[in-house]
């Protein structure tokens, strides 16, 4: 069982496939290898010769080839969006189908005739010259590798346009051509309007100034910049900021909460920031901002509902002050942005942008009285929209190049354009730094700060030697390991952080003191085969797997029994198996051993005792004569259904089924015929993959029954104390706390824990609230899974608890739960649920102590599913919280106790949690 931490892990020649299969066409025999480049040489003669060993240079595998530019943030992210059936191709795209294009930026000149400038998610620049009647490509264009982009007008001269962008500040000259001003990362951009040299950007997060600068001024044209953030928070850089015309001392600005909500700033020209109150709390306030001059009117707009609002006192001298009133709801299902205020032949005209957060589609929408009636405007096609089951990750606003990944371990990394980002919890991530990442690097489970990073040796090349580097403070900070020159890391021990497995040119390596010597496990094999994987069985590592490519192309699956003491060759000796590029053991089963090569998927019941091949449904991506594209780069199986595999290749996933006997491919993505690996799988919701376009989610919904397990196989049964009834199925995983796997414990001022004691079955259970002789701190110690509650029969949740509240008085057990109107309704509100500060959200402590179960959906609304006040130290099983009413939908399930600071300290123990999808009768 290996961690899945690298891309495209192995040795010399992993994804070989992949590169030598693309790069064939082009790459000629007699073509010199320039630097980084090797060559292969041929197979031994009477072997048949695959075409991808036939002479090819191929590139050395760096982790983050193919180079992926950036591109534009989505506005709006896409969201898991569930569907009802066990479909994995989402409805194709209609020959001939036209998607409008999406606005994220719009500026529009002062008086008539009109003159508006759009800039569309796909990084088209538009020009109407009818207030957005109709709209051509605008003769400037924009520059290249735009990214996130703020569109800036001068509005004195409106032919003169600025772009922030991620490779710098633009402004168009006298000819109408993009001139580079400043190397300055920027996406929020706002030029003053009596003041055109007078500028307000927001810079990209962690470039530049620093993570933790917010807003940046120049008084000189965008020559030469200074922070002006003041005393500003929020969780992103300012997006959009808002300059009154009539006042240039007066600034308008949102930033975002770590959940996706809107917080409200005003300032002044020296960067004094005070925090205003929103529209309303019980929605998700998007960060869209325009203002009226002549009305003296500020807008904001809401998501899921859609609705619009307008204070026409923003400027108020005290900021509780500000009030707020509603324009117009556009309807429960909308995203509501506002671009800008321009000139119309009525007064003011109002730019809306309007998303439906259903399939994503989006409209440009313009009222000229003031919001009570909407004309649509008509612009140009723009690409199609992504599939409503497809999530791309976005890591700080940046989209992920890459995301490192093990599934032993809620902890991640990613890169982007930006850096190194590694996650918090859940959906939280933070940018480590700035620097280019180091390649292939793995973390270790136990702790994920520790992290090792090498490149593939130049076994046949030749070249420099290629050190190795060790990073304790999660990627911050480097610094050689020299006994580790030349080898590649490849799995980390899941509780000992001093112990990895990495590879040489000469085989198989391990250190037990965090680097400091590696033991080279010696074998004849190594000198016949370059390893290209290695998978140790959790936890002992008693019992390895490596596979190994020849140099002239075959491939073998190698055993040791003994630590790596000795080793075995287990695959069969005459079949005709080319380079093996990864070995993947069940996690649930470790007798049930895979591998993959370009011929077809092999599988082991007993350890490598015997093996099946199986190409049903892999045909069209299995080596063939003539066939360009073609291999098998990575497998993984599922751990709630083991039955069910996946298979990145040289173009697109598959999906595997009956332990791999049969696989169908997952279709109608962009990165349908591109390489993918990376793979992460999400319990029955789908499945985490890296791709040349970026990392992406791919949720699958409702999952069909576990399959009968193949003869010989012996499927781990799921201890559970309550037996689930036979028409239902469980959809949570790891219910029992047994594992570390797929629980979230947010960050709190008290943790959730696992423990030891009381335990209902099995050896752990989770404690949410303060242990005995904790501190008694303000708190409410969350964790949570993501579920997904299927469309079809009754959906409940059920788990057992042992509470103790001690806010009761001698004698009293239990206690009136909280008024649901005291707490929160969404997560915006949630975050600030311990905050009382000037700029927070206001709330204050409650009365006494309470342990609750909410739904965070998807929209960041809760449903308070239990709240409780029990002090009755026994195991008591809840047997019935109705999610029915949430088919279709993905759910956050939250489990936590709620400490008010005083009094005494409350505590909740859970065990055997169940979500069960129990199935209609027939």
């Amino acid at each position: 069982m290996r961690s899945k931490s690298l891309m495209l892990i192995g040795g010399a020649l992993l994804a070989l496939l992949v590169l030598a299969s693309v790069a064939s066409a082009s790459l000629g025999r007699t073509v010199p290898p320039p630097d980084p480049w090797f060559m292969l040489t041929p197979p031994p003669d009477g072997r048949p010769a695959p075409p991808w060993t036939s002479w090819l240079y191929l590139p050395r595998l760096q982790y983050n080839v193919p180079a992926v530019q950036p591109t534009a943030t989505p506005t709006p992210t896409v969201q898991h969006t569930a569907t009802a059936t066990p479909s994995r191709t989402p409805t194709p795209t209609p020959t001939g189908a036209v998607f409008p294009a999406s606005v994220r930026e719009l500026v529009v000149a002062p008086g008539e005739p009109g003159l508006v400038y759009a800039l569309t998610n796909s990084q088209l620049l538009l020009v109407s010259a009818d207030r957005g009647e109709s709209w051509q490509p605008a003769p400037q264009g924009v520059p290249p590798a735009v990214g996130r982009a703020g569109l800036g007008m001068d509005y004195a001269n409106p032919s003169t346009l600025y772009l922030g962008t991620e490779a710098g500040l633009f402004r168009t000259n006298a000819n109408g051509q993009w001139q580079m001003l400043h190397t300055v990362h920027t996406h929020a951009l706002s030029v003053e309007y009596s003041r055109p040299t007078t500028l307000w950007a927001a810079p990209n997060w962690g470039h530049d100034f620093g993570g933790g600068v917010m807003v940046i001024k120049s008084d000189d044209g965008g020559q030469i910049w200074r922070a002006a953030s003041g005393d500003l928070s929020g969780w992103t850089a300012a997006n959009p900021i808002i300059i009154d015309p009539d006042d240039p001392n007066t600034l308008y600005l949102t930033t975002s909460t770590k959940y996706g909500g809107g917080i409200l700033y005003r300032g002044t020209n020296a960067g004094n920031w005070r925090w205003l109150p929103l529209p309303t709390m019980g929605y998700y306030v998007n960060t869209g901002l325009a203002f009226d001059n002549g009305a003296n009117a500020l807008y904001m707009g809401s998501r899921s509902p859609g609705k619009l609002w307008r204070s026409l006192n923003a400027n108020t001298p005290t900021p509780e002050d500000v009030q707020w009133q509603l324009v117009h709801d556009f309807g429960a299902n909308k995203s509501v942005v506002p671009l800008a205020v321009g000139w119309g032949p009525q007064g003011a005209a109002l730019y809306v942008n309007l998303t439906d957060t259903g399939d994503w589609s989006t409209q440009l929408v313009r009222s000229d009285d003031e919001g009570a009636t909407w004309h649509t405007l008509s612009l140009p096609p723009g690409p199609p929209p992504p599939p409503s089951n497809q999530y791309q990750l976005i890591v700080n606003g940046y989209p992920a190049i890459r995301q490192i990944a093990d599934y032993r371990t809620q902890d991640r990394y990613a890169t982007s354009f930006a850096g190194l980002h590694r996650r918090i919890s859940y959906n939280d991530w933070t940018l480590v730094n700035n620097a280019a990442p180091r390649p292939k690097f793995v973390f270790s489970p136990a702790n994920s700060s520790v992290i090792w990073s090498g490149l593939t040796p130049r076994c046949l090349a030749g070249g420099p030697d290629e050190p190795m580097y060790k990073s304790t403070d999660g990627g911050r900070t480097w610094a050689e390991a020299p006994a580790g020159l030349n080898l590649q890391p490849v799995v980390a021990h899941p509780t000992n952080i001093n112990k990895v497995y990495a590879f040489g040119c000469d085989g198989v390596y391990l250190t037990n003191d965090g680097g400091a010597t590696w033991q080279h496990q010696d074998s004849d094999l190594w000198r016949a085969y370059f390893v290209s994987d290695i998978a140790p069985i959790d936890p002992s590592w008693t019992t390895v797997y490596a596979s190994g490519i020849s140099e002239g192309g075959g491939g073998m699956v190698a055993r040791s029994t003994n630590g790596g003491q000795t080793w075995q060759q287990v695959t069969p000796l005459y079949d005709d198996i080319w380079g093996v590029t990864d070995v993947w053991v069940d996690p649930t089963h470790p007798s049930r051993v895979y591998f993959v090569e370009p011929n077809g998927v092999w599988r082991s019941l007993n350890g490598g005792g015997a093996w099946q091949r199986f190409t049903a449904g892999l045909e069209n991506i299995l080596w063939a004569p003539g066939r360009e594209t073609y291999g098998l780069l990575e497998i993984i199986n599922r751990l709630d259904d083991p039955s069910r595999l996946y298979v990145g290749t040289a173009a697109g996933l598959y999906e595997g089924f009956n332990y791999g006997q049969t696989w169908q491919k997952i279709s109608g993505y962009s990165w349908d015929n591109q390489p993918v690996d990376g793979l992460l799988t999400d319990g029955s919701n789908g499945v985490w993959l890296n791709s040349p376009d970026g990392a992406f989610y791919v949720y699958f919904g409702y999952a069909t029954p576990t399959p009968t397990p193949p003869a010989g196989a012996s499927p781990t049964p799921t201890p559970t104390a309550t037996p689930t009834p036979s028409d239902c199925s469980n959809m949570l995983v790891n219910g029992g706390f047994e594992t570390n796997e797929a629980w979230v414990i947010r960050p709190n001022p008290v943790l959730a824990a696992y423990v030891t004691s009381p335990v209902h079955s099995g050896s752990r259970a989770m404690r949410t609230g303060i242990a005995q002789g904790g501190a008694n701190v303000e708190s409410y110690s969350p964790v949570e899974q993501a579920v997904v509650v299927a469309g079809m029969g009754r959906s409940e949740v059920r788990f057992w608890r042992y509470n103790v509240w001690g806010d009761g008085a001698s004698g009293q057990a239990t206690a009136a739960p909280p008024d649901p109107q005291m707490l929160p309704r969404n997560e915006v509100e949630l975050q600030h649920f311990l905050s009382h500060d000037a700029s927070d959200v206001p709330s204050a402590p409650l009365l006494t102590d309470f342990f609750y179960v909410l739904a965070i959906r998807s929209d960041g609304s809760l449903v308070w599913l239990l709240t409780e006040r029990i002090n009755n130290p026994t195991w008591r099983e809840v047997t019935s919280l109705d999610l029915t009413p949430y088919a279709g939908q993905t759910l956050r399930l939250q489990f936590g106790t709620y400490n008010n600071g005083t009094g005494g300290i409350s505590r909740t123990v859970l065990d055997d949690a169940a979500l069960l999808i129990c199935h209609p009768s027939p």
